[in-house]
């Protein structure tokens, strides 16, 4: 994390018996505070898990989409995606559904125990919105709490909360006022995919990433190609050594722009692109 409150989140989470994941999201809660600009609540986020029982690895989109209105689309392909921000480059919020979903999975502990050391910030003041998002985190607490059931029962309906309820009600409210495009069913629509991640042996080593939702595979094309030479006969940072490095990466970056995109609606040739002959 960048800011030390932030791990400080996750070690006092650690510390009162959660896992990894709770703590990752305590973490990521606090950071949505110290780390805004950064990262927030209304962004994405990928997480990556291991499963020391289950000895896999899991990656878990935390990314929203477009809006589902076809016409609302044809905008974008006429002016394209803002550049330089505002309500139009904005995807449905994915953080928040990564949050109560990866808790569900993997998770042992209710989101009012994880939300608390973000709350607790919030509460000591700060910037002119931390009474809003201190009150949109209650609200999320006070649907976990409204009636008894299983934890994950209780999180899914704090979930519901935000892309279904009165929270995604304000959310759209609020993307109208301001010229954006999503509605509240493209809140509700909206999915946390649990996926098989990406993955190439170096030297000895598993590396994994996230798919091509994101840019990680281009790390393992770039490994592949760097497995035919020896890096370390080079020298550390010797001129052969970052030629040789800059060109594998240059590569993978070039393939990264011509081939990765969504796989739900791009066919990626991955399993070519990751093979050790194309390598």
């Amino acid at each position: 994390a960048e800011n030390p409150k932030a791990v400080a989140a996750g070690i006092e989470l650690l510390e009162k018996g959660g896992n990894a994941v709770d703590a990752a999201v305590a973490t990521m809660l606090v950071a949505s505070i110290m780390d805004y600009g950064m990262f927030c609540i209304g962004a994405e986020v990928p997480f990556m898990i291991y499963d020391a029982k289950k000895k896999e690895v899991k990656t878990l989109s935390g990314l929203g989409g477009a809006p589902l209105n076809k016409d609302d689309i044809k905008w974008y392909y006429e002016h394209a995606i803002p550049g330089n921000g505002g309500i139009k480059a904005v995807p449905v919020p994915g953080a928040v559904g990564l949050f109560f979903d990866s808790l569900s999975v993997y998770g042992t502990m209710d989101f009012a125990t994880v939300v608390a050391p973000a709350l607790r910030i919030l509460d000591g003041g700060g910037k002119d919105w931390y009474d809003e998002l201190a009150a949109t985190f209650r609200k999320l607490v006070e649907a976990e709490r409204a009636r008894k059931g299983s934890r994950v029962q209780n999180l899914q309906r704090a979930r519901a909360r935000f892309y279904t309820g009165d929270i995604a009600e304000e959310l759209v409210a609020y993307y109208k006022k301001t010229g954006g495009f999503l509605t509240k069913a493209d809140l509700a629509a909206h999915r946390t995919l649990v996926e098989e991640p990406v993955m190439v042996e170096y030297r000895g080593y598993e590396v994994y990433k996230c798919g091509t939702w994101t840019q990680g595979p281009y790390l393992c094309q770039t490994l592949q190609m760097l497995e035919g030479f020896d890096l370390r006969k080079m020298g550390h940072l010797s001129a052969d050594y970052i030629h040789v490095l800059v060109e594998a990466l240059k590569l993978g970056l070039a393939d990264r722009d011509y081939y990765y995109g969504d796989p739900r609606f791009v066919s990626v040739p991955m399993k070519q692109l990751l093979s050790q002959p194309y390598g």
